[in-house]
């Protein structure tokens, strides 16, 4: 009579499992008793062996270190062949032979084997504990997040509503930041930058002064000045000491961005520089690809310069009213949902690279500020009534790399994005042009102290 499919499989598996000296398993029930059968057979008071809690019950049956006969094998097999039958997985248990066979073929298997015969331990192996194949598991992740369109270089943007478009200093500055640029570009050609009173520190430095770099009023904190010059010389004598070694980015964030922006607004109490670097945008602001609907990848930056009114005064309650009254998800002023800037509006963002990243600062600065601007005009329309009853401002930029800082403004236009630049406003290689970074980062905070604020009330509808 010929064997029955689950005669095969277990003779398959006890000759491959004692090649492969398994570990031995619960013993397997013994056959009914035969004349001239000296095998023991177990006492019904006895109790039977505790499962293995991790291996399935026809598989605990087998007993590899002490085979029983053939006659047991087939004896048990007719008792265990429909539970085998119910595992086999991806249809019922009345397949065919054939159909089972083709199975073991699988490229699923969890137990390849390259004995045929043996392929059989395998497919039940894989009844027992599944896997999901790569296929599957990409799918999920597929369906897990909304598709994202990479974004190397501003070309990249221009699948966007908005093209982005740079604009040379000699096209002109937008109105409303054109008194902003004007103080910024005195301080980058450096005029009147060195008070007389401590023009003496910056010669011991071998730097040559002309005397239109020099500033004849004295200022009112010689002291404070002069302390401020021993953080100056400080940070730039840090800043070449990670550029001779090769230091990574957050290195120059730590010990030279950071220290560098802590200096340069000390004294303005509702202007702050927060460290984002991990901070995301919020997906619903992140532009998107005209045409495919696909979002742009969330572009990072390093630091904002954030507004912070003081507390219970109008704008600081119009703030908290407007961020009650969002949808979970969007419950901020700023552009990303991180808490510490959720009820503080941005009004600079910084991005920083050494100097051999191959990556452009720009690209991440042009998405985070097309997010803050979109924030912005969702805040006038929902402020006036559902009209967009003022233009959205013109927004400075900062782009870092090495020690080398520049300044661009980007403005939302009718059909483009508009980048004007660059405008150099300091360097941290010499002591002179660390202390030109100062003044104009200081110049920047002033501006949000000032310009940026005053907007802001208005787009809030306060008188």
């Amino acid at each position: 009579m010929d064997k029955s499919g689950i005669e095969v499989w277990l003779e398959g598996a006890l000759d491959h499992c004692a090649l492969c000296a398994c570990p031995a398993a619960a013993p397997l029930p013994p056959p009914k008793k035969r004349k001239g059968n000296t095998m023991p057979r177990r006492g019904h008071h006895e109790e039977p062996s505790k499962p293995h809690p991790n291996i399935a019950p026809h598989a605990q049956a087998l007993d590899l270190s002490d085979a029983p006969t053939r006659r047991a094998v087939r004896d048990w097999a007719r008792e265990v062949e429909p539970t085998a039958l119910l595992l086999e997985p991806h249809g019922s248990g009345t397949r065919s032979r054939g159909a089972r066979a083709a199975s073991l073929t699988s490229p699923t298997d969890v137990v390849p084997d390259p004995v045929s015969s043996h392929t059989t331990f395998s497919a039940m192996s894989r009844s027992v504990v599944s896997f999901p194949s790569p296929s599957a598991s990409s799918a999920r992740t597929a369906k897990s997040g909304r598709s994202k369109s990479p974004v190397k270089t501003l070309a990249d943007l221009a699948v966007t509503s908005k093209l982005p478009i740079l604009r040379s200093l000699d096209d002109g500055m937008p109105e409303d930041v054109q008194d902003l640029f004007e103080k910024l570009h005195v301080i980058s050609c450096g005029e009147n930058l060195i008070p007389a009173a401590v023009a003496d520190r910056f010669r011991r430095s071998h730097v040559p002064l002309r005397a239109w770099q020099i500033d004849p009023d004295t200022p009112p904190n010689i002291e404070a000045l002069e302390r401020e010059i021993d953080v100056v010389q400080d940070i730039s004598a840090r800043a070449n000491t990670l550029a001779g070694e090769g230091h990574s980015e957050p290195s120059w964030n730590s010990e030279v961005h950071s220290p560098i922006l802590r200096l340069a607004l000390e004294g303005l109490d509702q202007v702050r520089h927060f460290n984002i670097t991990t901070t995301t945008l919020c997906p619903s602001l992140v532009p998107i690809a005209e045409r495919s609907g696909e979002a742009l990848q969330s572009k990072l930056v390093d630091y904002a310069l954030h507004l912070v009114p003081a507390r219970h005064t109008p704008l600081a309650e119009a703030i908290d009213h407007f961020v009650a009254a969002q949808a979970p998800g969007m419950r901020t002023v700023a552009p990303t949902m991180y808490d510490p800037v959720r009820r503080r509006p941005q009004a600079v963002a910084i991005e920083t690279k050494v100097v051999n990243s191959a990556s452009d600062p720009l690209v991440q600065l042009t998405v985070w500020a097309q997010a803050t601007l979109a924030r912005f005009r969702q805040l006038i329309e929902i402020s006036h009534g559902g009209e967009q009853t003022m233009p959205v401002l013109t927004l400075p930029l900062v782009e870092v790399r090495g020690h080398e800082w520049h300044l661009w403004f980007s403005q939302d236009a009718a059909q483009t994005f508009e980048l004007y630049g660059p405008l150099m406003i300091g360097s941290t290689e010499t002591v002179l042009n660390t202390f030109k970074l100062v003044q104009s980062l200081r110049v920047l905070g002033e501006w949000v102290d000032t310009d940026f604020k005053s907007w802001i009330e208005s787009a809030f509808a306060l008188p």
